[in-house]
């Protein structure tokens, strides 16, 4: 998997906006260790600048994967239909308290 690794790459990701727009779509997730998953984007929050640095558009994405995949924390890249390829450092955060999905949040803060 390439990764982004000029801070102009950065400038070039959608903002907060742009992914609100696409709640509960799919994206697909690879990475050559782990084989290919999907996720669900279910939630864009934007971030105070007293949490990150001001001037900038921060936001957090929360996705779900499906029950029994779990991803360790680092970078995969993405895929969208209508986003196209991303890379995106995953968290996981523990399955959902709801269900058997799994969480996962990716913090993005565009100066």
């Amino acid at each position: 998997m390439d990764s982004v690794t000029s801070p102009e790459a950065f400038t070039q990701y959608p903002g907060g906006d742009v992914f609100a727009r696409h709640v509960g779509t799919s994206f697909h997730a690879s990475a050559e260790e782990f084989g290919a998953m999907e996720l669900e984007l279910t939630k864009v929050e934007m971030l105070s600048s007293s949490r990150l640095v001001s001037g900038g558009n921060s936001f957090s994405l929360m996705f779900f994967a499906a029950a029994g995949v779990s991803l360790p924390q680092g970078l995969y890249a993405l895929e969208h239909a209508d986003l196209g390829r991303l890379d995106v450092f995953l968290v996981p955060l523990g399955p959902e308290k709801s269900g058997p999905r799994m969480r996962y949040e990716a913090v993005f803060n565009l100066a």
